[in-house]
């Protein structure tokens, strides 16, 4: 079952801004800030914010001591996911952004190209021939996925990061976001400015919060731990 991309696949006269501003839709901006750790390890803090035209709703960011840029970015779009079941309910169509390329490709396109090796339970791209890195991330993203689309239309969208108001900037952006997501209709410059907005909010709110942050002593963990229950009589048959 793929997701469906509402833009794509409805021909509109053009992609504006009320497409995604609007009552009854919620935008999830994602992002992931690096810095250097201990040896070759690599300190992040990734995160998401959940908006409703222009009121923040919720915002989640989360620290990991030991990470790759990848990883980080994967983690991003998960936090999106989470918060984006948490007000499922409220909302009829729900779109998340991430200006990393892999990540919403992956998710959105090539996961379905994936082989499956049982005997070791590991992914291998489509040549077959090369394991898929933080595949278990993608497989927790993907769970959640499908768990948002019972509930609401959903959008995965690839955008260029670190966009400022430059007409130039904007220009990029713009060609970036019709190639990335297969748009083929005029596409208005409030669009773009509205989405690089908020991924430069989560962007500076992420690098802002981990070099504020002592994460290399690995106080941060990745996750949340389950609350193992000890009484059976709390099981239902």
């Amino acid at each position: 079952m793929k997701l469906i991309r509402q833009f794509v696949n409805t021909n509109y006269n053009a992609l504006s801004l009320n497409l995604i501003y609007n009552d009854f839709t919620l935008n999830l901006f994602s992002d992931a800030s690096m810095k250097p750790g201990l040896g070759t390890n690599m300190s992040s803090c990734y995160g998401a914010i959940a908006v409703n035209k222009d009121t923040i709703i919720d915002e989640m960011y989360r620290f990991n001591s030991n990470c790759t840029v990848p990883s980080a970015e994967v983690r991003g779009i998960r936090s999106s996911l989470r918060l984006a079941l948490m007000y499922a309910d409220r909302f009829k169509n729900i779109n998340i952004f991430s200006d990393s390329q892999l990540s919403i490709f992956s998710l959105r396109d090539y996961i379905y190209q994936w082989t499956y090796n049982p005997q070791n339970c590991s992914f291998y791209t489509k040549k077959g021939n090369e394991k898929v890195k933080n595949q278990y991330l993608y497989m927790e993203c993907y769970t959640l996925l499908m768990m948002l689309i019972e509930k609401c239309n959903v959008n995965l969208f690839h955008q260029n990061g670190h966009v400022s108001g430059k007409p130039s900037k904007l220009r990029d952006a713009l060609i970036t976001f019709r190639k990335s997501n297969q748009i083929y209709c005029p596409i208005d410059y409030n669009f773009i400015r509205y989405i690089s907005m908020y991924n430069n909010y989560v962007d500076d709110k992420s690098r802002s919060l981990l070099f504020r942050t002592n994460t290399i002593d690995n106080v941060y963990r990745d996750g949340i731990k389950i609350e193992l229950v000890q009484n059976p009589d709390t099981f239902y048959n």
